[in-house]
């Protein structure tokens, strides 16, 4: 599944690239975001026979080196220059960083509250702050 996965960033990489396919702006950041969180849902699935997960495994490394790709480009574009760097870094923080603690987080409140509500919690709070975030981009927009 790892090595299916590694071929559809590969893929992404030479036909993304190669052709120019998509243009970097948030909604299509957005729209690849949503399409790797559904792949990973597909994942956990535990009727999925092992061709279907390498399948779902492929498309996932495919949207999720287009998502990564497109995001890290945004912020270089939008970054100002006087900061690019540190926004830059912030963001390679955020984006590493944050995703191995949240995997500790999910587990200690999946150990208090079971691991269905604490992953539930989760994405509430990550849907709470992507709505807080948006609302403040339209205002100083």
């Amino acid at each position: 599944m790892l090595a299916a996965d590694a071929a559809g960033a590969l893929a992404a990489g030479l036909v993304l690239e190669s052709r120019g396919l998509l243009q970097p702006n948030p909604r299509t950041a957005f729209a690849l975001g949503d399409a790797v969180v559904r792949r990973h849902r597909q994942l956990r699935g535990g009727d999925l026979i092992i061709r279907s997960r390498s399948r779902c495994c492929f498309t996932a490394g495919f949207f999720e080196l287009s998502f990564n790709a497109m995001a890290q480009t945004l912020v270089q574009v939008h970054a100002p220059s006087e900061v690019r760097g540190r926004v830059i870094g912030l963001f390679a923080m955020a984006s590493l960083g944050l995703r191995a603690f949240s995997g500790v987080t999910v587990g200690l409140g999946g150990s208090l509250i079971g691991i269905h509500w604490s992953l539930a919690a989760s994405a509430a709070a990550l849907l709470a702050l992507t709505i807080i975030l948006f609302a403040v981009t339209l205002r100083s927009s």
